[in-house]
């Protein structure tokens, strides 16, 4: 395994989990960071709830750590994973930003999802995993 899959599964994993765990305890602090005000009054269980999922997302980076992995395609099995989950918010976080149920700014989490879902397929296209 090159090393800078090291270091990119560390990166986006402490990037998720960290978020995720702010989402939980704090989450109208957390959208402030972000740049993002609240949808409406009940959100904050819900972003709570979100940040649960981000969380997860977040430390099925850091499991290759935690577990040896016996074979490379345990760690491309996460990547696929992980990459299918961040298109699908890209897409779906994109797609209420032009309905306007999602202020522009939310284009940030799109953007970033769709980045490392595409950094993540250009790496399982080269078998970095296996090299």
């Amino acid at each position: 395994m090159k090393k800078w899959i090291v270091w990119w599964n560390v990166f986006v994993g402490l990037m998720d989990s960290i978020t995720g765990i702010l989402l939980m305890a704090v989450p109208a602090l957390t959208l402030s960071l972000m740049g993002l005000q609240p949808i409406d009054p009940s959100s904050p269980v819900f972003l709570s709830w979100m940040g649960a999922f981000v969380f997860a997302i977040g430390f099925v980076y850091l499991l290759p750590f935690f577990l040896s992995l016996r074979d490379p395609s345990e760690g491309e099995m996460i990547w696929k994973i992980t990459a299918l989950v961040r298109f699908v918010i890209a897409g779906f976080v994109s797609w209420k930003i032009m309905q306007g149920q999602l202020e522009w700014r939310w284009i940030t989490v799109a953007i970033t999802d769709g980045v490392v879902a595409m950094v993540q397929v250009i790496g399982l296209r080269n078998q970095c995993w296996r090299k």
